[in-house]
């Protein structure tokens, strides 16, 4: 899964409310939420947390891009990503996973 259809699958939830109730429901700001939105921002960690907690039926979704992104990751988010975090994905992935199970 890539960012366009994860933020399609976001945006999909989001339906008719506004950027600001859509962030209000995720538990993040209205500017994370809004450049992230845009595409003007990765899809970035604290993100992914509010997806799983507010809709856990896109866990696997989250998962899914989680592995993709550590196998292919964009341009975008190589530029922004550590060369360390590119080389320990999996145990990021991994600590995600049980993070999201406490």
């Amino acid at each position: 899964m890539n960012d366009t259809e994860l933020r399609q699958k976001l945006q999909d939830r989001q339906g008719d409310m506004t950027d600001s109730q859509f962030a209000r429901k995720l538990g993040v700001s209205v500017q994370l939420w809004s450049m992230t939105h845009l595409g003007k921002r990765p899809i970035c960690m604290t993100i992914l947390k509010a997806i799983v907690k507010t809709y856990p039926e896109l866990q696997q979704e989250v998962f899914n891009y989680l592995g993709d992104y550590a196998s292919t990751p964009s341009e975008s988010h190589q530029n922004r990503m550590s060369a360390e975090l590119r080389k320990n994905m999996r145990v990021v992935i991994g600590k995600v996973r049980k993070w999201l199970r406490t």
